[in-house]
């Protein structure tokens, strides 16, 4: 139980942090009107493979330097840790660009720039994660509330767009 108090701390941070970066790139970004929203949030969507990258680019060397890993069909402990990251990333981008996508396409143009927000975001989130959870597995939740919580936030903002018609 004692493990909880150190984990809600973290969450806590995280929420800070998130709340810190948004505001921080809100006055950095400039306002853009695109022409076309689809061009411009697709656009973004590059950005959202950074994390993917951090998580293949080690197993794809610790396969091609252990005749073992290899073949394909010897898992190694090696790589377990490489493998948890990039399952996990594999489900954050998935839940990031289908929420960054609707919001893209549904939110008012003068508030495009949550695009490029949540994208920066996303990405200084696994970043940190990575790292923290390579340190110590106990020290990620602040990267994973970044990464998971602008999802949310976006999906939310989606929601409210589309039921107050103001897209």
């Amino acid at each position: 139980m004692g493990h909880k108090k150190e984990v809600n701390k973290q969450i806590a941070l995280g929420f800070i942090v998130l709340a810190i970066l948004a505001l921080g790139l809100w006055s950095l970004i400039p306002n853009h009107q695109p022409g076309n929203r689809v061009e411009y949030t697709l656009s973004w969507l590059a950005v959202f493979s950074i994390p993917l990258f951090l998580g293949i680019h080690p197993i794809l060397f610790r396969r091609y330097n252990s005749a073992d890993l290899i073949k394909g069909y010897n898992a190694s402990e090696s790589i377990r840790f490489e493998q948890a990251y990039l399952s996990n990333t594999v489900e954050q981008t998935a839940v990031n660009v289908l929420t960054v996508v609707t919001l893209g396409m549904v939110a008012p143009l003068g508030l495009i720039k949550l695009v490029p927000i949540q994208a920066i975001i996303y990405v200084i989130g696994r970043v940190l994660f990575y790292f923290s959870y390579r340190a110590n597995p106990m020290k990620r939740f602040v990267g994973f509330v970044l990464g998971y919580y602008v999802a949310v936030g976006s999906l939310l903002l989606s929601v409210c767009f589309v039921i107050s018609g103001n897209t």
